[in-house]
């Protein structure tokens, strides 16, 4: 009987053990999950504003003429930093600002124009387009102002890029926004040195080099070739 005992209390304080072993592991790794958790400075976090919206959604779209996309919109930017803030105030405003008169085809003597539009009698408006991009790593926005003519012409054209990341909500710079993708400045000039069969570029071209990260995380390149007293804007994709 007193062996029996022994034996029970043997394999009672053995079950124990196992069940302290169990449980201590289940919190030690559970507390090294955290840990890797709180130091781990590339998990991402959500940058929106409101997670159910898009980074980029457009309201109040009053248009001049739908067909010819000619619109006003009021921009949202959901992505919840200082920066972009700043910057949706800013488009607003420009937006706001906007010259909104425009010239009626029916108004102006085209005997020697060649209209090519004629939706909604306007021969020529001012215009703001906004076009975006949602990849894996950035929100790309493209701002293209512009003066549009029935005749197929545009003045004044002018196009700003901002990229944010998806991870902190910042505006990239084209090298941050190059390094996501493993890639350098001298990479994309090499491709431009390619595309226009040129041996160097200048700095003009260097400084109108502009970036857009399309949805599916390719390179839509755009520039300006200089040459002599003409220029011409032009673009590559690069694929990844």
């Amino acid at each position: 009987m007193e062996t029996y005992k022994k034996n029970k209390m043997s394999f009672i304080l053995f079950v124990i053990f196992i069940i302290g072993l169990i449980v201590g592991g289940y919190y030690l790794i559970t507390a090294k999950k955290d840990n890797n958790l709180a130091n781990d400075t590339t998990t991402n976090v959500n940058i929106k504003k409101d997670k159910n919206k898009d980074y980029i959604n457009l309201t109040d779209n009053t248009c001049l003429s739908t067909s010819l996309q000619i619109c006003y919109p009021t921009i949202n930017i959901n992505i919840n930093t200082q920066e972009a803030s700043d910057l949706q105030d800013k488009l607003n405003e420009q937006m706001k600002n906007l010259d909104r008169n425009y010239i009626k085809i029916s108004e102006i003597n085209t005997t020697d124009k060649e209209i090519l539009y004629y939706d909604d009698d306007i021969y020529s408006a001012n215009v703001i387009d906004y076009n975006y991009y949602f990849s894996s790593k950035t929100v790309s926005l493209s701002v293209t102002s512009y003066r549009y003519y029935a005749t197929g012409d545009m003045e004044d054209l002018t196009q700003e890029i901002y990229n944010f990341s998806v991870e902190k909500g910042n505006i990239l710079s084209n090298t941050e926004l190059l390094s996501l993708y493993g890639y350098n400045m001298e990479d994309i000039i090499n491709k431009i040195k390619e595309n226009e069969n040129l041996n160097e570029i200048n700095d003009n071209l260097k400084n109108s080099i502009k970036i857009i990260v399309d949805d599916n995380d390719n390179f839509i390149i755009n520039y300006i070739v200089t040459t002599g007293e003409n220029s011409y804007n032009n673009s590559i994709t690069i694929f990844n």
